[in-house]
């Protein structure tokens, strides 16, 4: 088992205590269990997670110096309006609370968090390094009447075993904080990390920050994997080769640094028939917009209920017409659309129930 050195230490800090140069307090949500760090007058207000619960003042386990780094919004809530739009746009029979206007008045800005690992980095590598070359050919083909004969270039790689010594210093590594970062990351695309600045209190305003629930000793495996990942790419440059594998390090970590950066998204909602809110996120550097398109299956059944009706009267009404001979035509028409609204009706009971079938597993919608 892989042993994780210098670890930082996480403390109790009581929500009376002020934070990272600003009044921030920590707050948990009872619903979804999440905890966060937000100004004093959000406390009592929803979870921009789950939209469930209220967020309660409670203590939390985290590190109390402020991040390092931090990748600002590049979207700010007013250019969000035409990619929300876009969003709900499309979607028949949607709930009424599906619109662009309720999500932008929901919207909430988030920082997610990531851990930045610095570490000198030492030991002894070996692997089998690949060259690529090319072989040239010829391949006959018959054509017209005549043999033709046309040049094959074919790339080819040459391994060979190479080995060295490793001593290397590596900034600002970028490794997961929180357990549904996967997720997140599937869902909204990547950040563009360089475009990180320095942390200022000002530049976190209104949003909310989410603390850590991947303490650093549980997110040491994947920050080494990431370390390692780095340091192969360095050897296959150091051996001028285009390709590596087999690659194996003993290496032994010291200086090893653990600070923060932060990650900008929105968090909105609307509600489904069910009553529960359903999250959209947007990533806040980039615009993608990633959620769940409902269907409202009640708005369905009333709509078929309403054409079913108008489908009964249509019929007995050209029923009667029918035995009635200077109308007997228009008897025929009536109860003709009497089948066509039935038919409809079926069609809108049918309707949302297979298009949110179809948005199972979580179906991404993404605009630039």
């Amino acid at each position: 088992m892989m042993t994780a050195p210098n670890l930082p230490m996480s403390q109790l800090v009581d929500p009376a205590q002020a934070l990272w140069g600003m009044s921030l307090q920590p707050a948990g949500c009872p619903a979804c269990k999440r905890v966060f760090l937000v100004q004093p007058n959000r406390i009592g207000s929803s979870c921009p997670a789950c939209f469930q619960g209220q967020l309660a003042s409670q203590p939390a386990w985290l590190r109390p110096e402020p991040p390092e780094l931090l990748v600002p919004f590049g979207k700010r809530a007013a250019d969000l309006q035409s990619l929300l739009a876009g969003f709900t746009r499309g979607v028949w029979l949607h709930a009424d609370d599906f619109t662009p206007e309720r999500l932008i008045q929901r919207l909430r800005p988030v920082y997610v968090p990531m851990w930045l690992v610095d570490s000198d980095m030492t030991g002894n590598w070996q692997a089998d390094t690949g060259f690529d070359y090319q072989v040239k050919s010829s391949q006959d083909s018959y054509h017209e009447g005549r043999w033709v004969s046309h040049d094959l270039v074919e790339t080819r790689v040459r391994w060979e075993p190479r080995l060295g010594q490793l001593k290397r210093h590596y900034d600002n590594i970028a490794t997961p904080a929180v357990m549904e970062y996967l997720d997140l990351s599937n869902r909204l695309g990547a950040y563009e990390l360089s475009a990180s600045v320095p942390y200022q209190p000002a530049m976190i305003g209104a949003a909310d920050i989410r603390i850590p629930d991947q303490q650093p000793e549980h997110a040491w495996p994947a920050a080494a994997a990431s370390l390692e990942r780095v340091a192969s790419e360095e050897c296959r440059r150091a051996a001028s080769a285009d390709h590596i594998r087999q690659y194996q390090l003993a290496p032994a970590y010291t200086g090893v640094n653990w600070t923060q950066l932060l990650l900008p998204l929105y968090a909105t909602y609307y509600t489904r028939d069910d009553g529960l809110p359903e999250t959209v996120l947007v990533n806040g550097q980039t615009g993608v917009v990633s959620g769940l398109r409902l269907a409202s299956q009640k708005k369905g059944w009333r709509l078929t209920l309403i054409l079913e009706l108008l489908a009964l009267g249509a019929f007995l009404v050209g029923l009667l017409a029918t035995i009635i001979p200077p109308i007997t035509l228009l008897g025929i028409l009536l109860i003709l659309a009497s089948f066509c609204l039935a038919t409809g009706g079926i069609v809108t009971a049918a309707w949302p129930w297979q298009w949110n079938r179809g948005q199972q597993p979580r179906k991404v919608i993404r605009l630039s």
